[in-house]
């Protein structure tokens, strides 16, 4: 299957001179995450919903020049492996489709999973094979700003609301949030909507969607395909039988699994949550899972595997705390462990040293 065949055409886009909230209001109105960014009739790089989530403050009036990612661009005979690992080695879930600078379409990670069943054989595959457990969510009682925090940190478009003992309730989508912005920017400050009278508090219960659908642990992961693109969603909440969330299946779960190949060789590292200035921590993430990589490759008696890193940081007590989320799948292993910690590359040590020692314990099981 080629970009030609998954591309959405006549693509919405913008001009250099365009500033941040008329932008913001074209992707809310048409229900998007990304704008190609024009020169003339030139493409020349995209912005994202996504790097506007992450700014605690932004000036409505700036031009969105100043946001744009120049980004890998795809030709029309581009075929679906290559586009994904194009999305995963830029960190960047749109691109366009161009042909001489001139804009012909865009593929996002959402054209891929409307494809998603066509891609490969998944039926065997269930949810808890490949969901990230421990997922993070919100209560119907917590204020916007506390939402709007946690969508930063996870890098999403979507959180799972829940009760306080973890039945899951619905999903709170970002553009809901921009809605309220947008309504009314000025009046809307960390959670607050203040009136000519008195502040009222916004809270996660007043905008969330009730309507939202999960799937159980032991569906296949169609389903969550499924999910996904019937209810316009970037994640699936996973729950167990008592609608307890247990995790959270998003579309680079779905991806992992269209990718590896015996051709592949070596563990694919993906990395979310860091910034473009963190270039020491990719460092020492890279250097690190490289050598792991082959002594868990060798044991695990495969070539290839996905190791998915997210990295959530915290401000205590004016130094940074570091939690890492992560999982790892490895032909017919799929495992995952997190952990916290205040020096970055020794918490990623120890969950690379659990990793070994889980899976050496299970082939002296097996």
């Amino acid at each position: 299957m080629l970009a030609n065949d998954i591309m959405t055409k006549n693509v919405l886009s913008i001009g250099l001179d365009t500033n941040v909230m008329d932008a913001v209001s074209l992707m809310r109105e048409n229900g998007i995450h990304s704008l190609p960014v024009m020169d003339g009739k030139k493409y020349v790089g995209i912005v994202l919903s996504g790097d506007l989530i992450r700014r605690r403050s932004l000036h409505t009036k700036s031009k969105i020049s100043s946001f744009i990612r120049y980004t890998p661009t795809l030709s029309p005979e581009s075929d679906v492996s290559s586009i994904i690992s194009a999305m995963k080695d830029s960190g960047i879930s749109a691109l366009p489709v161009v042909s001489d600078r001139t804009l012909l379409g865009i593929v996002t990670k959402a054209d891929i999973i409307r494809n998603f069943e066509s891609l490969g054989k998944f039926d065997r595959i269930t949810a808890i094979h490949i969901m990230s457990p421990d997922p993070s969510y919100v209560t119907p009682d917590d204020p916007i700003d506390v939402a709007m925090e946690k969508l930063r940190e996870l890098d999403e478009y979507e959180i799972p609301v829940c009760r306080t003992d973890a039945k899951f309730l619905g999903i709170l989508r970002f553009e809901d949030v921009m809605k309220l912005i947008l309504k009314d920017p000025e009046k809307i400050t960390y959670g607050q909507y203040t009136t000519d009278k008195t502040p009222t508090k916004v809270i996660v219960g007043s905008i969330m969607h009730e309507d939202a659908h999960a799937v159980n642990l032991h569906d296949d992961v169609v389903k969550a395909a499924d999910i996904m693109n019937k209810y316009y969603l970037h994640i699936v909440p996973v729950v167990d039988d008592d609608n307890k969330i247990n995790g959270v299946i998003g579309m680079n779960d779905l991806l992992d699994l269209i990718t590896p190949s015996a051709n592949n060789e070596g563990l694919l590292v993906n990395v979310t949550g860091l910034d473009h200035g963190d270039d020491d921590l990719y460092d020492i993430t890279y250097f690190l899972t490289d050598k792991f990589a082959q002594r868990f490759l060798r044991l695990a008696g495969v070539s290839y595997g996905t190791f998915n890193i997210h990295v959530i940081r915290y401000k205590t007590e004016g130094s940074v705390k570091y939690s890492l989320r992560t999982r790892l799948s490895a032909g017919k292993y799929f495992m995952s462990i997190n952990s916290y910690g205040w020096n970055f590359g020794r918490c990623l040590s120890e969950i690379l040293d659990d990793y070994e020692n889980r899976l050496k314990k299970i082939k002296e099981q097996s």
